[in-house]
């Protein structure tokens, strides 16, 4: 992660300081068994540290958040280390003084094996002794739990840079939260278990920032020795840096206690008690929010992400941070649709609610933009600036009678005429009730949209239809819309200015300097994509696919995972295959008996994709969002026609009449065509008494809010097909309450990668058959019948 200007002054400025602590200090041996390195400022513990320094103990302790970290280390026997990391990656240089002395280079790299469970290994390349040699050093950590945590490192596995291989066992609790951390140590040397060193340590968070640390030993091959080691540290931090000190006594080694410093920096700024700043954050939003996976992303499985997840967390993590005293925002044209637009625009509010000053800039775009940012204290225009506020439409692209030309018959079947989605395919204009439907669909969403300006501008809506119809917003004329005009960069340097703040920080990049062990007790589980039996891949006519193989898979690891005490379920499916919808369903009426689930509907959860949300006791729908959709519809395009005027044909046998039903050479018989009626008819009573039960309706009433009809999820609350208006921290509080935990408790992404490598990883073999499997397997034809929703209703407003 590139680093500002500013935080390379504040480097050199700490460089200086650290090095002259490490170059006054006096050496510490690592253990009277031990290897002499520089060594964390803290506990020597493979279990209850992390981070770089940390690595150097055992190499699975270093991270994979992607934050850049710098750290020297020293202590006066000459061993001195400075190394960077960052997302899985490390590198260190270390040297060590005295008659034994060398230098050597390290290369790191952690890999994680599964769930709190990572492994890592260092390659080192030096010299000892003048005598020039490479070694390995290899590590594991386990944290099973939010309490407890395992390590075990085998440091010099070739004995040559390192003078002997030497192994270390630990075990860390912690009683509450990362405040306070025991540890119990076993380092020993050459197999010889029964002569190593045990040690105990505490770790004490007294306030953010301000770290003590207590360690004592015992070296079991001086048997006249009680205690033989003690050590007291304490660290200090303080923004992007900490520094720290600690005093060793070792009375193995027959010399006085002995004093290590060193520094570390990480590229995430961290609240600090001790030093309390007033700080104002910055970002710039802006497309479809998607985030970036990083060297991260390469290294582990990362699942779907809601867009606006990442966001949402930062917000809320930064409204809590006492530090923070202000946003400054610039919001670029948004990609987004309008129930992601609300989530944004609600955490917005959140933050500001928790007594944050925020200043946005709008610096494209139009309505939606100003949208989200009218929950601000000041919106902004640049100078001269044109804001596209013309309304809002929306097209269907019809091409049945292209179809026809070309020979080729769309033969669908649909229950109810607002099942439109095969429309385009059949006619050269939409039904009358289909047109109706899109109709109703945008403006309830501009309602939402207008209804939210008015209110939060405090504008006459009279005045603000005006200003739609007129179509451009000029930032000389702001009509309310706005407050000042100015350049986007000028807000941030102005609210530090009005807060006496020298420069913001990144809002994204704002971390606490700890994190827990375990992985959060609440999943959010993301279903993307058009459903379809088998596993998840991409495909010519649906995009993205969501394989039932893999959605149950990981639901059921949700349901059996003891760390998950809850799951939000996140669906943004426009539907698919019926078999597939009840596959996925199940799982999740399986899951919402064994622990709290509550349905997060994202940009679209229709058709197939409420039929699964009825497995959950509670949905979720901003008033922007699309639902509903209840409705079969199930057919086929036959290329008889095109095929003929190609001079090709198909020719066979069958067995059964019915037998070649699904060919693409004809269109239905009148038989085949009641069979398919029959079938769709079957599985929407199937779905119509599934509603019922679900949501505690009478079949009759389900029946007249079905027939393909699409909601927003306003007017789906109103008819009782969602519970209740909200987004994903409205889910997660309500599975928090229902699961007895604190309303604000961390999520964890729970799934699988999307992306499919196969085709990569067999060219890079050279394996073309393997690269060849691989790319039809990412270009398949769904040859199941599907229904699902519109394609339309899935696209943003558009502008």
């Amino acid at each position: 992660m590139p680093l500002s200007a500013a935080s390379l002054s504040r480097l050199l400025l700490r460089r200086t300081i650290g090095w002259t602590l490490a170059a006054t200090v006096a050496p510490l041996p690592a253990y009277a068994v031990g290897v002499e390195l520089p060594e964390p400022l803290g506990a020597r513990t493979v279990a209850g540290a992390e981070g770089l320094a940390a690595a150097w103990l055992n190499p699975a302790s270093l991270t994979l958040d992607g934050a850049t970290e710098l750290a020297l280390l020293g202590n006066g026997r000459g061993a001195l280390g400075l190394g960077v990391a960052g997302g899985g990656l490390g590198l260190s240089l270390r040297q060590r003084q005295g008659p034994s002395g060398g230098d050597e280079v390290g290369m790191h790299l952690l890999l994680p094996l599964a769930t709190g469970l990572t492994a890592g290994g260092t390659w080192r390349v030096g010299r000892r002794n003048g005598v020039a040699g490479q070694d390995a050093d290899l590590g594991l950590l386990w944290h099973p739990t939010a309490n407890w945590s395992v390590g075990y490192a085998h440091r010099g596995l070739a004995a040559t840079v390192a003078p002997a291989s030497a192994e270390q066992l630990g075990l860390a609790w912690r009683p509450n939260d990362e405040r306070l951390t025991f540890s119990l140590d076993h380092a020993w040397m050459q197999g010889r278990i029964d002569q190593g060193r045990t040690s105990l340590a505490a770790q004490w968070q007294l306030a953010p920032g301000l770290q003590l640390m207590l360690q004592t030993g015992r070296d079991l091959a001086f048997a006249a020795a009680a205690l033989d080691e003690l050590r007291i540290g304490v660290t200090l931090g303080h923004g992007r840096h900490s520094m720290g000190m600690l005093v060793d006594g070792d009375a193995t080694q027959g010399a006085a206690p002995t004093v290590a410093a060193g520094w570390r920096f990480v590229d995430r700024p961290a609240p600090s008690a001790v030093w309390p700043d007033k700080v104002v954050v910055a970002a710039r939003l802006g497309g479809s929010l998607a985030p970036k996976a990083g060297l991260a992303g390469l290294l582990q499985s990362l699942p779907p992400r809601p867009a606006t997840a990442l966001v949402l967390e930062a917000l809320e993590r930064n409204g809590r941070d006492p530090e923070v005293q202000a946003l400054a925002l610039r919001l670029d044209p948004l990609d987004l649709s309008l129930g992601e637009l609300q989530e944004l625009r609600e955490g917005l509010s959140r933050f500001r609610r928790a007594g944050k000053r925020l200043y946005i800039h709008v610096s494209g775009g139009g309505l939606p933009e100003l949208y989200v940012a009218s929950v601000a204290d000041r919106i902004f225009l640049s100078p001269g600036a044109q804001l596209d506020v013309s309304g809002f439409a929306d097209e269907v692209l019809m091409y049945g009678d292209l179809l026809k030309q070309s020979g080729i018959h769309a033969d669908f079947v649909a229950t109810g005429p607002f099942k439109s989605a095969v429309e385009p395919y059949l006619r050269n204009r939409l039904s009358e009730d289909a047109k109706a439907q899109l109709a109703s669909l945008l403006h309830d969403r501009s309602e939402q949209i207008l209804t939210g300006l008015a209110e939060a501008r405090n504008l006459p809506m009279a005045r603000l239809r005006t200003l739609v119809d007129q179509g451009l917003l000029r930032a000389e004329q702001p009509q309310g819309l706005a407050d000042e005009t100015c350049h986007p960069d000028e807000i941030e340097a102005r609210l530090c200015k009005e807060l006496e703040i020298p420069e913001a920080e990144a809002l994204l990049e704002r971390f606490p300097a700890d994190r827990a062990w375990a992985r959060p007790r609440i999943a959010v589980i993301t279903l993307q994509g058009t459903m379809a039996r088998g596993t998840s891949g991409a495909d010519l006519l649906m995009g993205e696919v969501l394989g039932s193989e893999d959605a149950v898979s990981v639901l059921d690891q949700a349901r059996k995972d003891d760390e998950i005490a809850g799951v939000v379920l996140r669906i943004e499916s426009p539907g698919g295959d019926a078999d597939a919808a009840e596959e996925i369903r199940r799982a999740v009426e399986r899951l919402a008996a064994a622990k709290p689930v509550a349905t997060s509907v994202g940009p679209v959860a229709a058709s197939g994709g409420y039929w699964v949300a009825c497995g959950t006791p509670w949905i979720f729908a901003e008033p922007g969002s699309i639902t509903g959709s209840i409705g079969v519809f199930s057919g086929k395009l036959s290329f008889g026609g095109l095929m003929g005027r190609l001079g090709v044909s198909l020719d066979g046998a069958q067995e059964g009449k019915l037998a070649n039903a699904s060919t693409i050479a004809r269109p239905f018989s009148a038989e085949e065509r009641q069979w398919l009626e029959d079938s769709i008819q079957h599985t929407y009573r199937r779905f119509l008494d599934l509603v019922a039960r679900a949501r505690k309706k009478d079949f009759k009433d389900v029946e007249s809010l079905a027939s393909g009809r699409v909601y927003t999820g306003r007017q789906a609350a109103q008819v009782g097909l969602v519970d209740a208006l909200g987004g994903l921290d409205d889910a997660r509080a309500w599975v928090a309450a229902k699961a007895g935990l604190a309303a604000d408790e961390p999520v964890v992404l729970y799934g699988r990668a999307r992306t499919d490598v196969t085709p990569v990883l067999a060219s890079l073999a050279g394996d073309h058959a393997g690269m060849a499997k691989g790319l039809v397997g990412l270009t398949r034809w769904t040859t199941r019948r599907t229904w699902a929703m519109d394609p339309r209703f899935q696209a943003p407003l558009s502008r």
